[in-house]
């Protein structure tokens, strides 16, 4: 993770970067093992790390998917330019 970092700062593809928060519980399995204090340390640590790096930061909170879409649609505002397409599996 720290190498695909420090070429995200490298690169200076992007200036932010939208840090989903958890949703207040972690369910366990072959893919996910950490528990939710494990899962919560880890969005923590992410966050430091972005910031090391010269990332802002935008934390979007636990609330529906459409809220979620709208503040991160608020924060890049009408005239963002998107560099690349980031598609969920």
């Amino acid at each position: 993770m720290r190498a695909e970092l420090e070429r995200l700062a490298r690169d200076r593809r992007y200036e932010m970067v939208f840090l989903i928060e958890n949703l207040g519980r972690c369910e366990t399995n072959t893919v996910r093992r950490e528990a939710l204090e494990e899962a919560l340390d880890l969005e923590k640590r992410q966050e430091d790390n972005y910031k090391k790096m010269g990332f802002e930061v935008v934390r979007v909170p636990a609330m529906p998917v459409n809220d979620r879409i709208e503040i991160i649609l608020q924060n890049i505002g009408p005239d963002a330019r998107v560099k690349r397409t980031l598609t969920c599996r």
